[in-house]
Protein backbone atom coordinates (compact mmCIF):
# COMPACT_ATOMS: atom_id res chain seq x y z
CA UNK A 1 0.00 0.00 0.00
CA UNK A 2 2.58 2.20 0.76
CA UNK A 3 4.70 1.98 -2.69
CA UNK A 4 1.09 2.80 -4.27
CA UNK A 5 0.59 5.43 -2.09
CA UNK A 6 4.51 6.88 -2.37
CA UNK A 7 4.08 6.64 -6.21
CA UNK A 8 0.61 8.21 -6.21
CA UNK A 9 2.54 11.11 -4.66
CA UNK A 10 5.60 11.01 -6.43
CA UNK A 11 4.12 11.21 -9.74
CA UNK A 12 1.60 14.39 -8.47
CA UNK A 13 4.62 16.14 -7.06
CA UNK A 14 6.81 15.65 -11.07
CA UNK A 15 3.50 17.18 -12.31
CA UNK A 16 3.50 20.21 -10.01
CA UNK A 17 6.55 20.80 -9.64
CA UNK A 18 8.75 19.98 -13.02
CA UNK A 19 7.51 21.73 -16.43
CA UNK A 20 9.97 20.91 -19.03
CA UNK A 21 10.37 24.03 -21.26
CA UNK A 22 12.28 22.12 -23.74
CA UNK A 23 13.56 18.95 -24.45
CA UNK A 24 12.11 15.21 -25.91
CA UNK A 25 8.45 14.51 -24.45
CA UNK A 26 8.46 11.26 -22.94
CA UNK A 27 8.25 8.24 -24.59
CA UNK A 28 6.83 6.22 -22.18
CA UNK A 29 4.38 6.84 -19.62
CA UNK A 30 5.41 8.19 -16.17
CA UNK A 31 4.64 5.52 -14.51
CA UNK A 32 6.88 3.37 -16.06
CA UNK A 33 9.77 5.92 -15.11
CA UNK A 34 9.01 6.15 -11.85
CA UNK A 35 9.09 2.06 -11.56
CA UNK A 36 12.05 1.60 -13.06
CA UNK A 37 13.59 4.46 -10.83
CA UNK A 38 11.71 2.68 -7.86
CA UNK A 39 13.70 -1.05 -8.79
CA UNK A 40 17.22 0.39 -9.29
CA UNK A 41 16.77 2.28 -5.77
CA UNK A 42 15.08 -0.93 -4.09
CA UNK A 43 17.77 -3.69 -5.50
CA UNK A 44 20.66 -1.74 -5.41
CA UNK A 45 21.47 -2.48 -8.78
CA UNK A 46 23.87 -0.62 -10.83
CA UNK A 47 22.13 1.82 -13.25
CA UNK A 48 24.12 0.40 -16.79
CA UNK A 49 22.49 -3.49 -15.44
CA UNK A 50 18.81 -2.09 -16.47
CA UNK A 51 16.62 -4.41 -18.97
CA UNK A 52 14.43 -1.78 -20.26
CA UNK A 53 13.77 -0.31 -23.28
CA UNK A 54 15.09 2.98 -23.03
CA UNK A 55 18.92 3.16 -22.37
CA UNK A 56 19.64 3.22 -18.76
CA UNK A 57 21.47 6.91 -18.79
CA UNK A 58 17.53 8.31 -19.57
CA UNK A 59 16.28 7.12 -16.59
CA UNK A 60 19.09 8.17 -14.61
CA UNK A 61 19.24 11.60 -15.40
CA UNK A 62 15.52 11.70 -14.56
CA UNK A 63 16.40 10.44 -11.55
CA UNK A 64 19.21 13.07 -10.89
CA UNK A 65 16.73 15.66 -12.00
CA UNK A 66 13.86 14.92 -9.53
CA UNK A 67 16.26 14.33 -6.77
CA UNK A 68 17.64 18.09 -7.62
CA UNK A 69 14.20 19.52 -7.55
CA UNK A 70 13.76 17.92 -4.46
CA UNK A 71 10.61 15.36 -5.68
CA UNK A 72 11.89 12.45 -3.46
CA UNK A 73 12.31 14.66 -0.25
CA UNK A 74 9.08 16.89 -0.41
CA UNK A 75 7.29 12.83 -1.13
CA UNK A 76 8.58 11.80 2.31
CA UNK A 77 7.64 14.69 3.51
CA UNK A 78 3.39 14.27 2.67
CA UNK A 79 3.91 10.49 2.72
CA UNK A 80 4.76 10.84 6.82
CA UNK A 81 2.49 13.23 7.14
CA UNK A 82 -0.08 10.97 5.92
CA UNK A 83 0.98 7.99 7.91
CA UNK A 84 0.15 10.50 10.92
CA UNK A 85 -3.30 11.44 9.77
CA UNK A 86 -4.39 7.89 8.72
CA UNK A 87 -3.04 6.86 12.23
CA UNK A 88 -1.02 4.59 10.84
CA UNK A 89 2.30 5.82 12.86
CA UNK A 90 0.76 5.80 16.53
CA UNK A 91 2.78 7.14 19.39
CA UNK A 92 3.32 3.12 20.67
CA UNK A 93 5.80 3.46 17.16
CA UNK A 94 7.75 6.32 18.12
CA UNK A 95 8.02 5.03 21.75
CA UNK A 96 11.24 2.80 20.39
CA UNK A 97 13.46 3.98 17.90
CA UNK A 98 16.58 3.24 16.11
CA UNK A 99 19.57 4.93 14.94
CA UNK A 100 22.66 4.08 13.28
CA UNK A 101 25.16 4.94 9.92
CA UNK A 102 26.04 3.52 7.23
CA UNK A 103 28.83 3.86 4.58
CA UNK A 104 28.68 4.37 0.91
CA UNK A 105 31.59 4.30 -1.42
CA UNK A 106 31.04 7.59 -3.28
CA UNK A 107 34.41 7.31 -5.57
CA UNK A 108 33.43 10.44 -8.47
CA UNK A 109 31.26 11.88 -5.89
CA UNK A 110 31.50 16.05 -5.22
CA UNK A 111 29.07 15.96 -2.09
CA UNK A 112 30.09 15.74 1.63
CA UNK A 113 33.20 13.35 0.63
CA UNK A 114 35.25 12.04 3.07
CA UNK A 115 37.71 9.37 3.22
CA UNK A 116 36.51 6.23 4.54
CA UNK A 117 39.18 4.69 6.81
CA UNK A 118 37.57 1.45 6.95
CA UNK A 119 37.84 1.33 2.76
CA UNK A 120 41.87 2.05 2.14
CA UNK A 121 40.71 5.91 2.33
CA UNK A 122 38.71 5.47 -0.17
CA UNK A 123 36.32 8.25 -0.93
CA UNK A 124 32.52 7.67 0.76
CA UNK A 125 29.65 9.39 2.68
CA UNK A 126 27.92 8.06 5.64
CA UNK A 127 24.49 8.11 5.98
CA UNK A 128 22.77 8.40 9.50
CA UNK A 129 18.87 7.00 9.71
CA UNK A 130 16.13 7.60 12.50
CA UNK A 131 14.10 4.64 11.94
CA UNK A 132 10.36 3.36 14.19
CA UNK A 133 10.45 -0.09 15.49
CA UNK A 134 8.02 -0.83 12.47
CA UNK A 135 11.02 0.30 10.01
CA UNK A 136 9.77 3.35 8.43
CA UNK A 137 12.72 6.41 8.75
CA UNK A 138 12.04 9.51 10.75
CA UNK A 139 15.08 11.28 10.41
CA UNK A 140 18.38 11.28 8.02
CA UNK A 141 21.71 13.16 7.91
CA UNK A 142 24.50 12.75 5.35
CA UNK A 143 27.77 14.05 6.01
CA UNK A 144 31.23 13.03 4.89
CA UNK A 145 32.42 9.19 5.65
CA UNK A 146 35.39 10.55 8.16
CA UNK A 147 32.77 11.75 10.74
CA UNK A 148 32.19 9.82 13.89
CA UNK A 149 28.51 8.62 14.46
CA UNK A 150 28.00 10.51 17.64
CA UNK A 151 28.38 13.80 16.28
CA UNK A 152 25.37 13.15 13.17
CA UNK A 153 22.74 11.93 16.14
CA UNK A 154 21.90 16.16 16.70
CA UNK A 155 21.47 16.76 12.85
CA UNK A 156 19.65 13.26 12.40
CA UNK A 157 17.12 13.98 15.59
CA UNK A 158 16.52 17.22 13.82
CA UNK A 159 15.49 16.34 10.76
CA UNK A 160 12.59 14.23 12.58
CA UNK A 161 9.09 15.97 11.93
CA UNK A 162 7.17 14.35 14.15
CA UNK A 163 7.40 15.48 18.00
CA UNK A 164 8.73 12.72 19.77
CA UNK A 165 9.00 12.79 23.47
CA UNK A 166 9.94 9.87 25.96
CA UNK A 167 10.82 7.50 23.13
CA UNK A 168 13.73 5.44 24.14
CA UNK A 169 16.45 5.61 21.26
CA UNK A 170 18.40 2.13 20.61
CA UNK A 171 21.89 2.19 19.34
CA UNK A 172 25.55 0.63 19.05
CA UNK A 173 28.63 0.93 20.92
CA UNK A 174 29.16 4.07 18.36
CA UNK A 175 26.82 5.86 20.26
CA UNK A 176 28.13 5.45 23.87
CA UNK A 177 29.01 8.57 25.38
CA UNK A 178 27.72 10.02 28.52
CA UNK A 179 27.80 13.63 26.91
CA UNK A 180 25.58 12.05 24.40
CA UNK A 181 23.01 10.96 27.05
CA UNK A 182 22.72 14.21 28.84
CA UNK A 183 21.88 16.03 25.32
CA UNK A 184 19.17 13.14 24.80
CA UNK A 185 17.72 13.66 28.17
CA UNK A 186 17.42 16.96 27.70
CA UNK A 187 15.70 16.11 24.81
CA UNK A 188 13.41 13.75 26.77
CA UNK A 189 14.65 11.06 24.91
CA UNK A 190 15.91 7.56 26.94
Amino acid sequence: MINKLAKYIIKNIIQIFYKPIRGRKNKYSLDHYIDVIFKVLKTGMQWHELDTPLHYTTYHKKFILWNKLNIFKRSYHILIKLLILTNSITDDDLKLLSIDTSMIKNIKGVDNIGQNHYDRYRNGNKISVVVTDNGIPLGFSFESANIHDINLVDSTLDDIKIKIVNSKLLSDKGYNSKELKKKLFKKKIN
